[in-house]
């Protein structure tokens, strides 16, 4: 049991909360200050609410390095997750009111996708081939801000676990050979490679040399140095 850092509810095991080190890490990994999470510690927690309010409060310092670090694609399907939806729009909003201010004829203000030069969308890959590498700790935070964005494209149960413009995991399953054939053979076509192979579960009688659900990582060759 724990109490909620700013408005105190307690919490119990199972409730939605965020420790103080995921969002520091956040913190640090953006580069935004909250004078909430300068007075927490590691170990205080907020409840969902209260760290959906902060996530708000810096939608836009979000947004910015969420378009700085994620392809086209991973941008589009974050902003169809619940959280990613509400930080995109806020940030829109606060981009808005910028260009409101700034702007001396009042003209029209342009959409926030064109304030990404056009070229930027052509140089994302090299751009990520070339980022600098990141910490463990940065690496943390990361997962856990990108938790929603990739778990909305997660298929536990299907032939195609998962899938975006650098990886695509297969799941080898019992009865869908011909399937597997299919996903695999096209995935190649589009440049990516076999990189590893988890066998699971060992089958038993069941005609496989490996594992009856094993999976198979494949990765982009744009991505493979």
């Amino acid at each position: 049991m724990a109490n909620c850092f700013e408005c105190e509810i307690k919490l119990g095991w199972n409730s939605t909360k965020a420790t103080g080190k995921q969002m520091k890490n956040v913190q640090k990994l953006v580069g935004y200050s909250d004078h909430i999470l300068d007075s927490m510690n590691d170990k205080d927690v907020l409840c969902g609410d209260c760290n959906e309010k902060l996530i708000i409060r810096h939608a836009l310092e979000l947004y910015n390095y969420d378009k700085k670090t994620m392809s086209e694609k991973e941008m589009s399907n974050y902003s169809k997750t619940d959280m990613g939806k509400k930080v995109v729009q806020e940030a829109e909003r606060l981009l808005a009111e910028q260009q409101s201010t700034s702007s001396p004829t009042g003209g029209a203000i342009p959409s926030t996708s064109s304030a990404v030069p056009k070229s930027t969308s052509n140089t994302t890959s090299s751009n990520q081939s070339n980022m600098e590498s990141i910490s463990a700790d940065q690496l943390r935070a990361l997962a856990t801000s990108r938790h929603d964005e990739f778990k909305a494209q997660w298929d536990k149960n299907g032939l195609v676990q998962f899938k975006n413009d650098k990886i695509a995991i297969l799941k080898r399953m019992v009865g869908q050979q011909v399937q597997f054939i299919v996903a695999y053979d096209k995935i190649t076509e589009e440049g990516y490679r076999l990189m590893a192979i988890d066998e699971g579960i060992t089958a038993q009688g069941s005609g496989f040399s490996g594992g009856a659900s094993a999976y198979f990582y494949f990765q982009k060759m744009d991505f493979v140095k």
